[in-house]
């Protein structure tokens, strides 16, 4: 299954609550920026928001203007408000917290690896990054937890709505128009599924590829790339592999239990679709387009010539990567191509539900907060930054 992967909206909900409370004293002087019900904002405590939310744009993966920062803060203020008025009837969803948790902690991952791609993570690392911002981890843990507090309280709004749209099917006029991204990212609207087809023909294309299995042999370690004689050695455990496939015609998953020092790819797996018992798998292997690219940069420079030669039941040649030396088995070779309709139906319509589901919950965000704002005295003190009303 393959769509080739665009930027999606995800969610309208993108703020970790404040890292201290929020100014309860009147008496701040000329530092006054907004009030909001009880609650008033300074200008400090914007700046010093707008520098917190710069240090943590890795984890965000965005950044921020003071405004739109500006623009979080008070709907803290409205949504805490919220939860303060419920807080004893919501049951924290343990899953979604755990989930919200990993997200952060990826995108924490991610930052690290563009700086340096031998970043491994750990759970350590990001407890400090979070303390080095100034804040303590308790806090970062109770304020997300107050994040999917609301996020709960959002799908409890939307669930009519959420229902709703899982029944669609999207064969009649009436479920359309729809939205679906372009190559940038910006949602455009389709009047049928035919359309978003037809105009997105290089998003249904499947790269080749060769399904392979493989034997390796480590040439680096724990403590980082084997000696020359440790090297030697490896080269002669796989060139004994090699010959026991090669010349002896042995059994590839039995030589792949004897030799391989891929412990991952090591235990026995049966092919989904043929049923067929395979040690070494490693699945499909793009041979063009961004997935090959990453092929590249995992496995070296040498594998991709290799894999590109090999046609359903060849063996390799013994091929060195970046971590040691391989012999693939070719199980499977597609040479790709534009997918049917038909066999991408299913995957278009998901992807619209997904877009829509988003939409539903940005716009139910927004109900909530609007809700609670009509209910709420709200003075700005700097005229600057009021919003425009609307007219």
């Amino acid at each position: 299954m393959y769509i080739k992967k665009t930027a999606i909206i995800t969610s309208a909900i993108l703020f970790v609550f404040a890292q201290a409370a929020f100014s309860q004293n009147s008496l701040v002087g000329k530092d006054k920026l907004v009030q909001v019900g009880n609650t008033i904002i300074t200008k400090t405590e914007l700046d010093k928001r707008t520098q917190e939310f710069t240090k943590l744009s890795a984890i965000y993966g965005k950044t921020f203007t003071d405004k739109e920062v500006l623009e979080t803060m008070i709907d803290e203020a409205l949504v805490r408000k919220k939860l303060q008025e419920e807080d004893n009837s919501i049951v924290l969803d343990e899953a979604m917290y755990k989930n919200q948790l990993d997200t952060m902690k990826k995108q924490f991952n991610d930052a690290n690896k563009k700086q340096n791609p031998k970043y491994a993570y750990s759970d350590s690392d990001f407890v400090n990054y979070i303390i080095g911002q100034g804040m303590t981890y308790e806090k970062f843990e109770k304020d997300l937890k107050d994040k999917v507090k609301v996020q709960q309280i959002i799908q409890k709004m939307s669930q009519m709505k959420m229902a709703k749209l899982q029944n669609k099917k999207y064969d009649s006029p009436t479920d359309f128009p729809v939205k679906f991204p372009d190559d940038n990212g910006n949602l455009l609207d389709y009047n049928s599924i035919e359309d978003i087809y037809k105009f997105n023909a290089d998003k249904f294309v499947m790269p080749g590829y060769v399904e392979v299995k493989h034997i390796l042999v480590l040439t680096i370690g724990a403590e980082g790339k084997f000696s020359d004689a440790q090297k030697a050695d490896a080269k002669l455990k796989i060139e004994e592999a090699y010959s026991r496939l090669t010349q002896k015609k042995e059994d590839f998953n039995r030589v792949c239990l004897l030799y391989t020092e891929d412990i991952q790819s090591k235990a026995e797996i049966v092919h989904p679709e043929t049923k067929v018992t395979h040690r070494g798998y490693l699945g499909p292997i793009p041979l063009e387009g961004q997935g090959a690219l990453i092929v590249k940069k995992q496995f070296g420079d040498k594998i991709l010539p290799e894999l590109e030669r090999l046609k359903r039941g060849d063996i390799s040649s013994i091929v060195e990567g970046t971590n040691g030396y391989h012999i693939f088995y070719c199980v499977d070779r597609n040479e790709g191509g534009k997918r049917p309709l038909e066999k991408v139906k299913g995957e278009i319509v998901n992807y619209i539900k997904n877009i829509e589901s988003n939409i539903i919950m940005q716009d139910t965000y927004k109900e909530l907060i609007d809700g609670i704002k009509a209910k709420t005295t709200i003075t700005w003190f700097m005229k600057e930054y009021e919003p425009a009303r609307k007219k």
